[in-house]
């Protein structure tokens, strides 16, 4: 048996013989606690701290080292991983500018008021498709090469404009009748305006060929080649393809304001167009009443554009032409007996634009365009080929008066933008498909 104490007799020689030791001071003065008691009057240094410290700092060092690295080396492995994926093919970064895309605006740094400014001319190696765009976006094709798609004939294709600028004084309505007429007279009137209190333009009846008190009127007259004396008597045949009036309140931002409306009259049912006793305040009263109005804030969209389809004018499908001077065959899209006041000539129905009664003087600058097509034998030289597509007809008439039916819900789109939502609905997918220029000219919009 062996006693305790030669155990501990042997331990205390194990640790003699081993005489390496450590004295840690645990007071809470030092920091860190483990701290040694290394310096020469046995205090702590903290030195052996520091050795860690760096040591842990050069393996952070290395590891955002590390990661900086894997960082920098992100594109490459995306621009390698797509390569694998098209198994050869280029990807479709590849080629592409890298400067700054601006969409809708062609110049940089100069903000635009809307979108229209911003819109090239469509160009297509179809001409059903170019005449497809013509319905939905008049200001949108070149000079003279659409046509309506149904009862072609070769023809000449032609395009007139007009330009306007009307100075509206405070609380003064202006009913704007947009009439485009294809003979060139000065008294053939493509755009008419009344203007007036609402009170006073009920003094104006439609059929009054002087103006009432407190009315006023503005007019002017498209470029077209042709006066009504060339027209009227010979074999001539004409129809208006489509038409657009683009309304731009240029007054300052700060006074601008006020909702214009506008109603594009394909169906001529706003109002009795033939009654005596209508007035001008009869279609502003319809006009506000009616729920297929298209109303916009001036304030924040001071531009505007309203289309006239002459595909959706069953008078105007038709080929017009005149024996006499005076005629309503001039104005193939209106209603009812050519309208007179002094010597300004115009027909009603096509549409109606309502200029706000507001507080503050406004100026509107109004710019016409319009595509016509003629056919004549003393002009056959000038005849190009039609394109005829009786089912992109019918299948963008419908959609067409949908889109103007749909446009008093989403006034701030433009129509081409509400074709485009109706163009997606199942009813019109299945013929879109058969009209397929229709859907390559909804595409290119």
């Amino acid at each position: 048996m062996i006693h305790w104490w030669k155990n501990v007799k042997r331990i205390f020689k194990f640790n003699f013989r081993n005489n390496k030791t450590r004295v840690t001071c645990v007071s809470n003065c030092c920091y860190p606690k483990n701290s040694q008691l290394n310096g020469n009057n046995g205090e702590a240094t903290n030195t052996d701290d520091l050795k860690n410290r760096s040591r842990v700092d050069s393996v952070q060092n290395k590891r955002i080292a590390n990661l900086e690295r894997k960082l920098a080396n992100l594109p490459k492995q995306k621009k390698e991983g797509k390569k694998k994926k098209n198994n050869g093919r280029k990807s479709s970064s590849q080629g592409k500018s890298n400067k700054p895309h601006y969409r809708n605006n062609p110049f940089p740094g100069i903000s635009t008021v809307t979108d229209m400014d911003a819109q090239p001319a469509i160009v297509h190696r179809d001409p059903t498709v170019v005449s497809a765009v013509a319905q939905l976006a008049p200001f949108r094709i070149p000079r003279g090469v659409a046509n309506i798609l149904t009862a072609c004939k070769p023809t000449q294709k032609f395009t007139a404009r007009a330009l306007m600028t009307i100075s509206a004084l405070a609380n003064i309505e202006y009913v704007v009748i947009p009439t485009p007429s294809i003979a060139s007279d000065t008294n053939n009137k493509s755009v008419m305006v009344l203007a007036g209190s609402r009170a006073n333009l009920g003094n104006q009846t439609l059929v009054a060929t002087t103006l009432a008190s407190g009315v006023a009127n503005f007019d002017t007259v498209s470029n077209t080649p042709y006066p009504s004396a060339t027209l009227a008597g010979n074999d001539f045949q004409w129809r208006l393809v489509s038409s657009g009036i683009r309304v731009r309140n240029t007054t300052s931002a700060v006074n601008r304001q006020g909702v214009i409306k506008w109603i594009v009259d394909h169906e001529h049912n706003l109002i009795n167009y033939s009654d005596d006793n209508a007035t001008y305040k009869t279609i502003a009263d319809s006009l506000d009443a009616s729920h297929r109005t298209v109303r916009r804030n001036m304030a924040s969209q001071p531009e505007s554009d309203v289309v006239l389809s002459g595909q959706l004018y069953p008078g105007n499908v038709t080929w017009w032409s005149a024996e006499v001077v005076d005629t309503d065959a001039f104005w193939p899209v209106g209603t009812a007996a050519v309208r007179a006041i002094g010597s300004s000539k115009f027909r009603l129905g096509p549409a109606v634009i309502l200029l706000p009664s507001v507080g503050t003087p406004q100026t509107y600058d109004f710019e016409i365009i319009e595509h016509w097509e003629i056919h004549g034998t003393s002009i056959e030289t000038l005849h190009t080929p039609s394109g005829s597509h009786d089912m992109c007809a019918n299948t963008l008439s419908a959609i067409v008066k949908q889109a103007h039916h749909q446009h008093s819900m989403t006034p701030s789109m433009a129509l081409h933008d509400v074709v485009k939502g109706i163009s997606f609905a199942e009813h019109h997918k299945a013929a879109i498909k058969d009209a397929v220029s229709v859907a390559a000219a909804i595409a290119i919009l």
